[in-house]
């Protein structure tokens, strides 16, 4: 592959790869690599059992599963609409098999109501399973209970099947998912009127039978539709609030007013089990006293999410832990490092590629129009990001400011429309949806349209009223709270609620447990002047914040959009201001490149033009001056191969200096017509030119055919070298041999005797270079390796053979299988000091001879090995056999005759080799 082409393959690959790496591991590669701490953000729920723990935090968009130790099992984000993730999860339950059920409440696209709620399973690997329940809210169900709330909760495990409650207008449903059954059945277990506004939270603590909890104090025990009231506020500081049991059906509940976890006990006496003074008894304090919510786990120890923490108090209140942050895995950690190594390395890689590409393959150039591309067009972008960016922030000021205003202005209009001494009516729980209660808000839902109109679709609207010095929310739109709801936040002393009781109107935007708000807090007077509560208008930030970076995302994607179709423009026009040089340009590639006869024709009349003329004049000039010497590098290439130039590492003959050399590992190969000079005898010198040429003419292909060259004519005998591998050399013998088998026809149809040849191939390192004196040199190459392959040339004629090869370039083939050879000994060659095994190569034989030399293999191979181990009779008891079989076979002949020769003097001879005394 072309070198530049290669490298720009690469840097596209190693760019695509760059940036998916950034576009699906971004939290990874920004991410602190140190950090090996998850801290909890706004807990709403957590459960646990058997060693694990269980936490929903981040306003409901996050699952994080942990040991009792804190080490992160893992992690489920949500925020998604998809079908296999949750978009807000508020409880969740687990099964024997660590499956968990996650109750998943998706709100419309304003943040507003609630448009549908399902149970959504996930294995104890964090991967969705399914969805086995989903309840929808369709337009005309649009009622303020579902106003960022819905009618789904107390979902929990318990007989191997998950439960879960719907409060809904009409009563109390109960939904139950049979595990093994897969299956899910539903019961009304009580007919209650309004349920979705008066009812809290649901338990079942005992097959069929349930306990609830109102927003009017009391709690009571439900059994086949028949309610008994187990516990009532009346009377007390008191404001129960979720309701769970233990596994001896005892039930418990969130107090808010005082911060508490109570336990009913079977004669129905109360007894505080959670509460700020039972963890600092145990030297443990936190800063909030209010425990919206709680779990209880099969060992009775009670898990509570607190504003930026999780507290798990021991079952007999003897120990507390706390989870401020979790542990996360080594592996995760690890997968975070190799991920940052991996952007590390692409990014280097990149880099590296492109100063490689600038550098070698450039040369350190850029084309005019990369070059104003890398200029101009980040000025471009970042003009167009600035710019918009700068928009966008404005708008979303402009936008902020004016949902600001008009909250501010609600907050400042409504409370005219609100009889301020109303308030005075509600004292206790008890008073949850009385008279005073119900004008109240019924002139707020009226005063917001019932939130029909589009200027007030997604506002909500809350109430606070002061007791006693305290702040305490009263009233939502969702109806979802009790009269006395505690909040920590309502009594901050620098706080909008706080502030708002001097009579200004506050506003903020706030993040809690439950999503990202904006809002506006002002005050509300009695007949007298006094505030005596606090109205809030707010609206959902979170979609806002969500929407907001998605309208960023698609500025962002039209900024790409616009700078692409700007660059796409821009090297358009460039490209036409530069064809006339760009063709110039191009023209010089194509004479470099070898295209002599290029000519460009002119476009127009103007400076370009003459230069253009000037480039043709220029191109005629070096075409006829390039002709004569590539006709002049032709002719000497007939006398020095172009490989050995290549070899030198030269570029012409030119270049080439006395004692240039260079050490190779090569395959030579000698071959020769026998009996050519009783041949020659018998022509005149034309015919033997004429008989040399045209063999010579049928051998010399075949050599280049086969990655060689011909490094000499010896008269007839040519030396050729191939520099690849040592089947090139085998495969051309094979092919001469059938090049010769053909002109031997050809010969015998004209009545002319017919040629044989013999080869010899060796291979080994070799010295390539130029000897001579300073007016004539000359290449040659100089290696004991190339006499070694003329003696096995000579070899052919004392054993009868076509090719042989030496042991060396046998063990160097590839394809070994592919050659038919058979073994010819351990020969001492004249003029070596070692002997070597050669082989004889049948293919490319006549099939009769092939067949009966691959007959007699066996037994002359066994002869040889007997004669190097100098057992001559049986040797020659071998060869007898052999000889009968092929009478003509010079190998068995020669075998025969030293087996003689041994016989007769047996001192002239020792074990392991034969001493050849003539070439």
């Amino acid at each position: 592959m072309n070198k530049k082409i290669f490298t720009i393959s690469m840097l596209l690959v190693s760019g695509i790869l760059l940036i998916l790496t950034v576009i699906f591991n971004s939290s990874y590669i920004f991410s602190n690599p140190f950090s090996s701490r998850l801290i909890t953000e706004y807990p709403s729920f957590s459960s646990g059992n058997a060693g694990t723990l269980y936490v929903i935090d981040q306003s409901l968009r996050r699952i994080i599963r942990s040991d009792l130790n804190g080490k992160i099992k893992y992690v489920i984000m949500g925020g998604s609409r998809d079908e296999q993730s949750f978009y807000n999860a508020t409880e969740l339950a687990a099964d024997k098999n660590e499956n968990i059920y996650v109750i998943n409440k998706e709100l419309d696209s304003d943040g507003f109501y609630m448009i549908k709620e399902s149970i959504i399973q996930y294995n104890s690997d964090a991967e969705p399973l399914k969805t086995i329940f989903t309840k929808k809210y369709d337009s005309d169900y649009k009622i303020s209970q579902l106003v960022q709330r819905g009618q789904l909760s107390g979902i929990q495990y318990r007989d191997n099947s998950i439960s879960w409650f719907d409060i809904a207008p009409d009563g109390i449903f109960r939904y139950i998912f049979d595990i093994s059954a897969d299956t899910v059945n539903s019961e009304k277990i009580a007919d209650y009127k309004d349920a979705n506004i008066f009812v809290s939270s649901v338990i079942c603590y005992e097959n069929d039978r349930y306990a609830y909890v109102t927003k009017q104090g009391e709690i009571f025990s439900l059994e086949k539709g028949q309610s008994v009231k187990i516990y009532s506020a009346a009377g007390l500081n008191s404001t129960p609030w979720k309701i769970k049991s233990d596994r001896n059906s005892n039930i418990y509940f969130s107090d808010l007013y005082d911060g508490s976890i109570k336990k009913i006990d079977s004669d129905g006496s109360i007894k505080t089990v959670f509460s700020s003074a039972i963890l600092e008894g145990l030297n443990f304090k936190t800063a909030n006293n209010i425990f919206y919510s709680f779990f209880i786990t099969e060992d009775n120890s009670i898990i509570v999410p607190d504003e930026s923490q999780i507290i798990m108090l021991n079952g007999n209140n003897a120990s507390v832990k706390s989870f401020l942050s979790f542990k996360i895995p080594d592996t995760e950690i690890i997968l975070k490092l190799i991920k940052q190594f991996i952007f590390a390395f692409l990014a280097l890689s990149f880099v590296i590629l492109l100063l490689y590409y600038y550098i070698r393959i450039m040369n350190k150039k850029l084309s005019l129009i990369i070059k104003q591309i890398v200029i101009f067009v980040p000025i471009t972008v970042f003009a167009l990001l600035f710019t918009s960016k700068m928009i966008f922030d404005n708008m979303s000021d402009r936008y902020q400011n004016e949902i600001t205003e008009r909250l501010s202005l609600m907050v400042q209009i409504i409370p005219q429309s609100l009889d301020g001494d109303l308030f005075k009516e509600i004292r206790t729980s008890e008073d949850f949806m009385n008279d005073s209660y119900q004008t109240i808000r019924k002139n707020l839902h009226e005063a917001l349209n019932d939130n029909r109109d589009s200027w007030n679709l997604g506002y909500y609207f809350a109430l606070h009223h002061v007791v006693n010095g305290r702040i305490y929310s009263l009233m939502w739109l969702n109806d979802d709270i009790t009269p006395f709801h505690p909040f920590s936040y309502l009594n901050d002393p620098e706080g909008i609620y706080v502030q708002a009781l001097t009579g200004e109107i506050m506003t903020e935007k706030a993040i809690d447990a439950w999503g990202l708000w904006m809002d506006a807090v002002g005050p509300i007077y009695d007949s007298q002047g006094n505030v005596t509560a606090l109205l809030e208008i707010g609206k959902d930030y979170t979609n806002y914040a969500q929407e907001n970076e998605r309208l960023f995302l698609r500025l962002l994607l039209n900024v790409c959009i616009i700078s692409l179709l700007f660059i796409i423009i821009f090297t358009a026009v460039t490209f036409i201001m530069l064809t006339k040089i760009r063709s110039l340009r191009n023209g010089a590639k194509l004479i470099a490149a070898g295209n002599w006869d290029i000519r460009i024709k002119p476009h127009s009349n103007d400076e370009v033009t003459e230069l253009t003329e000037s480039f043709n004049e220029m191109a005629q000039s070096i075409s006829t001056y390039v002709t004569e010497i590539i006709d002049l590098n032709k002719a000497y290439y007939r006398f020095v191969p172009e490989q050995f130039l290549k070899f030198l590492n030269k570029q012409s003959v030119k270049e080439v200096m006395l004692g240039d050399q260079m050490q190779l590992e090569m395959s030579i190969m000698f071959t020769d017509i026998r009996n050519f000079t009783e041949m020659s005898e018998k022509m005149t010198p034309k015919e033997n030119f004429d008989f040399l040429n045209h063999y010579l003419g049928l051998v010399g292909p075949v050599v280049r055919d086969n990655e060689g060259f011909v490094d000499k004519y010896i008269g007839d005998a040519i030396m050729a070298l191939f520099p690849v591998r040592a089947d090139d050399a085998v495969e051309t013998a094979i092919g001469i041999s059938a090049k010769v088998h053909d002109f031997n026809i050809e010969r015998e149809n004209t009545g002319k005797d017919p040629i044989s040849i013999g080869f010899g191939i060796h291979t080994g390192l070799l010295t390539l270079g130029i000897l001579g004196e300073t007016e004539r040199v000359d290449s040659t190459v100089i290696s004991d390796n190339v006499n070694l392959a003329s003696r096995l040339e000579g070899l052919t004629k004392k054993f009868g053979a076509s090719i042989i090869i030496s042991e060396v370039t046998l063990k160097l083939l590839e394809f070994p299988d592919s050659y038919q050879t058979r073994y010819l000994g351990k020969i001492q060659v004249k003029g070596k000091g070692e002997a070597v095994n050669i082989y004889e190569i049948l293919n490319g034989l006549g099939e009769k001879e092939k067949r009966i030399k691959t007959e007699t293999t066996a037994y002359l191979e066994t002869a040889i090995d007997l004669l190097m181990k100098l057992e001559i009779t049986k040797a020659k008891k071998n060869l007898i056999t052999a000889y009968k079989m092929d009478k003509t076979d010079k190998a068995i002949v020669f075998y025969y005759k030293l087996c003689l020769s041994m016989e007769k003097y047996p001192d002239r001879y020792t074990a392991g080799s034969i001493l050849m005394t003539e070439k």
